[in-house]
């Protein structure tokens, strides 16, 4: 009964949600019915209703009598509503409209890039999602209308950063690459294709390319009224609004005055052991100089597609033996890795990891020019083994391939979870052998090193009230980019991203420490690649979750040892 009410309550929220999540739609192949709008105001209380309706639903349910899966389902359905509702209270200052890593607008262009067509069903979803572009941007301007009369406006930096996408998009739109690609369209009749063709073009130059045009302009003139510093804070309600996100992405309750200081903490830590090897190296000038004499050594030159693509299957191969000894993984599972196509080096710079498609398949992963650069060729396999074996991909992979979650559960990553076990994997990677050139282990403590200097960035320009420099004085020595793109990063990650960029840190100081605590409690009894296999069956629930269920799988593998150890006692 009680599982019963549970299915009910998630039912529910499936129900409530679906119609304004096209996202969501695609991924499980339901029809699109709609797509979101920026026009979105604190009296659209949706979102609360929903919660209200579900959590009503859950109150129902007997806890006690839940299975620990069923339980995590639960806790995770309640922290999804009662965030997203709690959302709603700060709409007014919420500009995530004009980030281009978080705007709706990506919904249908990333939807557009992952869909199959197999009938003219299909063919009519893609027209809608056209015009659903056309929509979007034309109702942003409403959008930001609407916060003005609040006296509310994006900083400088969100306005400028959002041009610079509809530029892009423009020149994508241009040169025909939001065109579907034949090899897309060989199931389709060649009458339908041609009556298909007429409306797409028609869709993409007599309306999404005015839109673009006319959004553009606006927010050329919306610029002479935009805030010239960045960060919540200056905001009436933005204290606030910081904590909510905050807790949403980290996962964890935690004050911004203490997560500053973990990341400072963090960032001494690492400090010092990339001082360690920089002397090992021999290396005693400044580390400026130190990353300029990096970055003229011909092993850490850009690279082609071809090289990047082989030099990252040579370290899957290297390392994926010794990980599956600590890992409980298929060696079958290596995803499907392929170049990002236009539009998607758009929308994903750095690049992607999608689901797998079926049961039984692995997750894909797509890459950019990103990892061309001198920049990745410097930070060496540790970037391999976050995205890819044993990092993303592969907890995505074993996340989909159980019966631990509700499906629907997992459209709905906790990001601390997520991107704290590519972190910890990479250092899992280092316990293993992974980085035993000094330069390699080098990179990957850049990137530690980088994770907690956002996070420290972060709380520092949405609470402390910092300026861009101070930001940028702080993660500058975590980097190899030269500082405009370094300035991007900021702006990118950090002044358009509030609350987010702590995420890898904290997520993969708590799954550490989680281990640390349970190997404790169970000494001997402790079996690392059955850990490692419970936490990525159980999907990136939020971090309060996993703790709770990981303290139950703790107590049930003592449990089951202290019985095996009666039954062999005489």
């Amino acid at each position: 009964m009680a599982r019963q009410r549970l299915q009910e309550a998630t039912q529910t929220y499936w129900r409530l949600v679906l119609p304004s999540r096209p996202d969501l739609a695609a991924t499980v192949g339901r029809p699109i019915e709609a797509l979101v709008s920026p026009v979105l105001s604190a009296d659209d209380h949706s979102a609360s209703r929903t919660a209200i309706r579900v959590i009503d639903q859950l109150e129902t349910v007997d806890a006690r009598a839940l299975s620990p899966t069923d339980y995590a389902t639960m806790q995770t359905l309640r922290w999804e509503v009662e965030s997203a509702a709690e959302a709603q209270a700060f709409a007014s200052i919420d500009f995530s409209l004009l980030s281009p890593a978080r705007s709706a607008l990506r919904v249908p262009l990333e939807v557009s890039t992952r869909l199959e067509f197999a009938s003219t069903m299909d063919l009519d979803r893609y027209l809608f999602l056209l015009d659903g572009i056309a929509f979007w941007l034309l109702d942003a301007r409403n959008a930001l209308e609407l916060r003005a009369r609040d006296q509310a406006f994006a900083s400088r930096d969100a306005v400028r950063a959002f041009r610079g996408l509809l530029d892009s998009l423009r020149a994508v739109v241009r040169r025909g690459e939001l065109r579907i690609g034949d090899d897309r369209l060989t199931a389709i009749a060649p009458a339908h294709v041609a009556q298909f063709r007429g409306e797409e073009a028609r869709a993409i130059t007599e309306q999404i390319g005015p839109a673009i045009d006319s959004l553009t302009a606006y927010l050329g003139q919306y610029e002479a009224r935009s805030m010239l510093r960045p960060g919540l804070w200056q905001y009436p309600g933005g204290k606030e609004f910081y904590r909510h996100l905050l807790r949403r992405h980290l996962g964890v309750e935690i004050e911004p005055e203490d997560a500053h200081r973990v990341g400072l903490a963090e960032a001494r830590r690492i400090d010092s052991l990339l001082i360690a090897v920089r002397r090992r190296l021999g290396w005693n000038g400044s580390v400026a100089a130190f990353h300029d004499s990096l970055r003229q050594l011909p092993a850490f030159a850009p690279v082609s597609a071809e090289s990047a693509m082989a030099h990252l299957h040579a370290t899957l191969a290297a390392m994926r033996d010794s990980i599956v000894t600590r890992i409980d993984a298929p060696l079958s599972q290596t995803p499907d890795i392929r170049m990002a196509t236009p539009l998607e080096q758009l929308l994903d710079p750095e690049g992607l990891v999608r689901p797998p498609r079926n049961v039984g398949e692995s997750a894909r992963v797509t890459i950019t020019p990103a990892w061309l650069s001198v920049e990745s060729q410097l930070e060496g396999p540790s970037r391999v083994m976050r995205w890819v074996w044993p990092g993303a991909a592969l907890a995505m992979t074993q996340s989909y391939a159980h019966d631990t979650l509700n499906p629907m559960l997992l459209l709905h990553p906790s990001r601390a979870t997520q991107e704290g076990w590519a972190e910890y994997a990479a250092s899992l990677a280092g316990e293993l052998g992974a980085y035993v050139n000094p330069l390699d282990a080098y990179g990957r403590l850049m990137h530690e090193g980088w994770n907690a200097a956002l996070l420290i960035a972060d709380t520092g320009i949405h609470y402390l009230g910092w300026t861009p420099e101070q930001a940028l004085a702080v993660l500058r020595p975590f980097s190899f980019a030269d500082d405009s793109t370094l300035r991007a990063r900021l702006v990118d990650q950090v002044i358009l991203a509030p609350g987010r960029a702590g995420a890898s840190a904290i997520g993969a100081r708590e799954i550490a420490a989680q281990r640390a605590w349970i190997r404790g409690t169970l000494g001997p009894a402790f079996d690392e690649p059955s850990w490692h296999a419970a936490v990525l069956a159980l999907g990136p629930v939020p971090l309060p979750v996993m703790a709770s269920y990981l303290e139950w799988w703790a107590y049930d593998v003592g449990r089951r040892q202290a019985e095996l150890k009666a039954v062999r006692t005489p």
